[in-house]
């Protein structure tokens, strides 16, 4: 089936559900606060969950054209079986009329994946304030059509332009990044009061595998997990916001969880240490994560790099611009697995003659666990980030079996789908 027809589906299906969701909208009428981005928008919310709690109702496990109306009708896909559609399309008139949240504040994740949903999503929820964190090269297969055709010079810029759809319905507040010059190109389209998040504000920058410390000229931040600099940003706008809404911050971070496949951190077997960023892959959160691991300069680092899925026409160059960062890092082993990693990420990398690294390839993620627990002699730093499957290599290697209930993809559908390539769990 061509694009352009699914596409014409997918629409035509959310808007049946956006119609039964501006009902409870309407009944419910919350302040929305929308955090968006290419990336780091998931890591955004949980800094808001941690101090704003109990007092705002939170999407953070929905961010799509189905996903947000979803969440706000109480309607759940459990199987992802095509026959669990009837039952939603039955149930959302009923839902429509279903007990609002109690909360009359209403945090939302919202992504922009493909043309035209960065606007039902804006239209739809028509926020008060807007958290827009990042602006990148995501799911740039959908967006190059509107660069073949002369509406766009670049997948960028369709994508920025999407995201822009945020501001054009934001009504009090938003916060962008002021180094992101597509993103500012978007402020005309703001009716609210636009300001400019800038990297001048951050003094310095400390990750270990116990934490990360921001400091700014105003304040100091140890937060409990490892982060990537670019933080920074998120953490600016949740003091700019909660200021908004004279909500106090609370500095300590206590009540901050990161979601999994987000940097979590495990002990693995043979005294290593496991970073899992498996849960998704594009060449901007595949830069901010190198370069965090790199700068926590463990002895002994390896790499465990799979493709970045759904990138288009640019894709080559990316998986290549990807090799290229790879090999700029103090990394001691690298382990490429996929087609594209084999194809351009993996030769960038060796390209640098003077790097002794040790770089391998495996066409399978199979591959890659039996080698991992061939090869390892104790104590390495293991970070996994890229493709799909990752997850079942970091369960295969957990020191303690219980942690596999903080790894992601554990629905039904995902264990069926490991199980049916060899893969534990």
């Amino acid at each position: 089936m061509p694009e352009y027809i699914k596409d014409i589906l997918f629409f035509a299906v959310a808007w049946y559900f956006r119609i039964w969701t501006r009902i409870k909208l309407w009944r419910w009428h919350p302040q929305v606060i929308i955090v968006t981005g290419s990336s780091g928008k998931t890591t955004v919310i949980q800094l808001l969950k941690a101090q704003l709690g109990s007092k705002a109702a939170f999407a953070d496990h929905a961010n799509s054209a189905f996903g947000v109306p979803f969440d706000i009708l109480g309607l759940h896909r459990v199987s992802y079986h095509w026959s669990e559609w009837i039952s939603l399309v039955f149930c959302a008139p009923f839902a429509a009329f279903s007990p609002v949240s109690p909360h009359m504040r209403y945090i939302v994740e919202a992504d922009a994946d493909r043309p035209g949903e960065g606007q039902f999503l804006a239209s739809l929820l028509r926020p008060s304030y807007v958290l827009w964190v990042s602006s990148a090269r995501t799911h740039s297969l959908r967006f190059d059509p509107l660069v073949r055709s002369g509406k766009f010079r670049s997948v960028e810029e369709a994508i920025a332009y999407e995201f822009g759809f945020f501001l054009e319905y934001c009504s009090e507040k938003a916060w962008i990044v002021a180094e992101n010059e597509l993103m500012r190109l978007q402020i005309p389209r703001c009716p609210a009061r636009v300001i400019q998040i800038s990297n001048k504000e951050l003094i310095s920058y400390k990750v270990s595998t116990r934490g990360t410390t921001f400091s700014f000229a105003h304040a100091v931040y140890t937060l409990p997990y490892a982060l990537p600099e670019l933080v920074h940003y998120g953490l600016q706008m949740v003091e700019a916001l909660l200021g908004e809404l004279t909500s106090p911050l609370d500095s300590s971070w206590d009540r901050l969880s990161i979601p999994p496949g987000r940097n979590s951190l495990f002990s693995g077997i043979k005294d290593t240490t496991l970073i899992d960023s498996s849960y998704n892959a594009n060449l901007s959160s595949m830069t901010v994560i190198i370069k965090m691991v790199d700068q926590i300069r463990h002895k002994n680092t390896w790499a465990v790099i799979g493709d970045m899925l759904e990138q288009g026409v640019t894709g080559p160059d990316q998986h290549r611009e990807l090799g290229e960062l790879l090999a700029a890092t103090t990394f001691s082993r690298v382990i490429f697995f996929g087609e594209n990693a084999k194809l351009y990420t993996k030769p960038a990398f060796d390209k640098d003659k003077k790097k002794k690294v040790e770089s391998l390839w495996f066409e399978t993620v199979k591959e890659v666990q039996d080698y991992l627990h061939k090869e390892l002699q104790g104590k390495e730093l293991i970070l996994f980030k890229g493709g799909r499957y990752q997850e079942a290599v970091v369960e295969s290697l957990l020191a303690s079996a219980a942690d596999k209930a903080h790894l992601c993809r554990r629905e039904a559908i995902w264990v069926r789908k490991r199980k049916a390539l060899g893969l534990v769990g």
